[in-house]
C-alpha cells in the first residue's frame, strides 16, 4: 500500500507543478499579448495529463518491487557462488599427492560467517553457512581417442566439489572441478 501513498503524492505534486506553469504562462501571454485570442491547454487537459502519468509512474514503481520480489536470495546465492569459486581455486592450486591424501579423510563441513553483500556490504545473511569440500577420485580404463595408439589405458583424475548451504531454510550451491595428475 505503500506505492499508493507515493503514486498519489507524485500525482498531485506534478499537477500542482503543470497547474502553476500552465498559470504562469497565461499570465505572460496576457502581460504581452493583451488582444489576441488565448489558445493554451484548458485545466481539464493538464488533470487528464496528470492522472495518466500518475498510473505510469505508480506502474513502474509496482514492477520495481515485483522484481525485486522476484529472487530475494540473489545476493546471497552469489555470495556463495564466489565463496565455493574461491575454495575450488584453492583445492586447484594445490599438488594432487596431497589431495589424494585428503580424499581418503571423511568430509566435514566447515562453519562460517558468509560476509554481507549488497551495494555497500551491509546486508547480513541470517542462519550461518557451511562450505564442505568433496573430493573424490575417479578411476576410468578405457581406450584412448588418440589416433595411432591402440593399447588401453587407466585414467586417474580427481573430482572436487564444493558446496555452500546457508540460511535458516538451508539454499544450496555447489560447483565441482575435475582435477588430472600433472607431471
Amino acid at each position: 500500500k505503500d506505492w499508493l501513498v507515493i503514486g498519489l503524492f507524485l500525482s498531485i505534486s506534478i499537477g500542482f507543478l503543470i497547474f502553476y506553469f500552465y498559470s504562469i504562462n497565461k499570465i505572460n501571454k496576457k502581460i504581452t499579448n493583451r488582444h489576441a485570442a488565448s489558445k493554451g491547454i484548458t485545466l481539464v487537459e493538464i488533470l487528464v495529463a496528470t492522472v495518466i502519468v500518475a498510473i505510469s509512474i505508480l506502474c513502474i514503481l509496482k514492477a520495481i518491487q515485483q522484481s525485486s520480489l522476484v529472487q530475494p536470495h540473489t545476493g546471497e546465492s552469489t555470495m556463495a557462488i564466489t565463496l565455493c569459486q574461491e575454495k575450488l581455486e584453492e583445492i586447484r592450486g594445490r599438488s594432487y599427492t596431497s589431495l589424494v591424501a585428503e580424499q581418503q579423510q571423511p568430509t566435514m563441513p566447515e562453519r562460517m560467517n558468509m560476509p554481507p553483500y549488497g551495494w555497500n556490504g551491509t546486508t547480513p545473511i541470517n542462519g550461518g553457512a557451511t562450505r564442505t569440500v568433496i573430493i573424490e577420485r575417479i578411476i576410468e580404463s578405457g581406450t584412448p581417442t588418440t589416433p595411432g595408439t591402440t593399447t588401453s589405458a587407466i585414467y586417474d583424475y580427481l573430482k572436487a566439489t564444493v558446496r555452500m548451504e546457508w540460511g535458516t531454510a538451508p539454499l544450496r550451491r555447489e560447483l565441482s572441478v575435475f582435477i588430472a595428475n600433472r607431471p
